[in-house]
């Protein structure tokens, strides 16, 4: 199981190279973090130990895994010139080293070219300067019999050094004007011998040159990473900022939804309380036509007991006419009778 999950952290760490500069630092602390939370400490310490590689770095990393046969014919192309370079110092016929140089110059060109073109792919054109940068690896990479040791799998971290001095020595020392004949062997030797020291000499002031630029460019990368922490940080305020609004928007949501519930019951209760009004409206309705009926039928009736009392006034009027002589000698002959009684009552008494 240990290996399996050694080439697993392996195949992580080779993706990871084959990301951008600016993404790579984040992406390797992630990947850190990640393998010492699976208890991986030794692969975490590991991890975050890798460099980020340079923008040059980066372009020859995409290279290796995006056109790998391009980057194989540049490296034969600087076999062959090396190949053709010790064949000229042996004293043999210098056109093929002239022509081996010629493809090997083509070579670094057209690589160089294409690298530009996937950097600008991948969202990272380089600049004037780190493409003049590029062409220099890319021909030391040629020039260096390392150079698949040298590119460590995709892995590049900075520019490539120029060769040492056993491969400059006459890489194109003893090649002869073209108009001239061929060196002899010792001559070769001798013009190689000094044309070395030159060459020496410049790589000397090359890399010393390279080695300022390599703490430039460490300085900038130092700097750019503190920016990158500085983004991580200002970043991590801003999320810690929308999360608080965040949750403030979903405590407003969810007012707004008790809100419209409270309203929803609201208008039942409304419909309810107006289906109660309408169904009261109606029953007054009703009770105010059956009033109306009540209060004809009352009317009518009073009017019935009106005629019926005209109707009786009038009778009793009639009555009253009709019996009114005898109702006037009644009186007086009923008393007349009562007097006479009352003498002869009182006569009887006296005898």
């Amino acid at each position: 199981m240990k290996p399996v999950r050694a080439r697993s952290v392996d195949a992580e760490i080779d993706a990871l190279y084959g990301r951008s500069p600016h993404a790579f630092t984040a992406s390797r602390n992630d990947l850190s973090a990640r393998l010492r939370r699976e208890g991986k400490r030794t692969e975490a310490a590991e991890v975050q130990r890798l460099k980020r590689p340079g923008p040059v770095a980066f372009g020859v990393n995409l290279l290796y895994r995006k056109r790998r046969d391009d980057l194989e014919a540049l490296l034969d192309a600087g076999n062959a010139a090396r190949g053709a370079q010790l064949a000229a110092l042996e004293g043999e016929d210098v056109k093929e080293l002239r022509a081996a140089l010629d493809a090997r110059n083509r070579a670094v060109s057209d690589t160089a070219r294409l690298t530009v073109e996937l950097m600008a792919d991948a969202e990272e054109p380089p600049s004037v300067a780190v493409q003049e940068r590029l062409r220099k690896t890319l021909q030391a990479l040629a020039d260096s019999p390392d150079a698949h040791e040298v590119l460590a799998g995709g892995r590049l971290v900075e520019d490539v050094e120029p060769p040492g001095l056993s491969v400059l020595m006459g890489l194109e020392a003893g090649l002869p004007s073209r108009r001239g004949r061929a060196p002899a062997k010792g001559r070769a030797r001798q013009e190689a011998k000094r044309e070395a020291e030159t060459s020496k000499a410049r790589a000397e002031a090359a890399r010393k040159q390279e080695a300022e630029a390599a703490r430039a460019r460490a300085r900038q990368e130092a700097e750019a990473e503190r920016a990158e922490i500085r983004s991580r940080a200002e970043l991590q305020r801003q999320r810690a900022g929308l999360s608080k609004k965040q949750a403030a928007a979903d405590l407003a949501r969810r007012k707004a939804s008790e809100a419209e519930a409270a309203v929803s019951v609201a208008r039942r209760d409304v419909a309810r309380a107006e289906r109660s009004v309408e169904k009261a409206k109606a029953k007054v309705d009703a009770a105010v036509e059956r009033a109306a009926l009540a209060e004809a039928a009352v009317r009518e009736a009073e009017g019935a007991v009106a005629s019926a009392k005209k109707d009786l006034h009038s009778l009793e009027r009639g009555r009253r006419g009709a019996g009114s002589p005898r109702g006037a000698g009644s009186p007086r002959g009923a008393g007349g009778q009562r007097g006479a009684g009352s003498r002869r009552a009182a006569r009887g008494t006296r005898g």
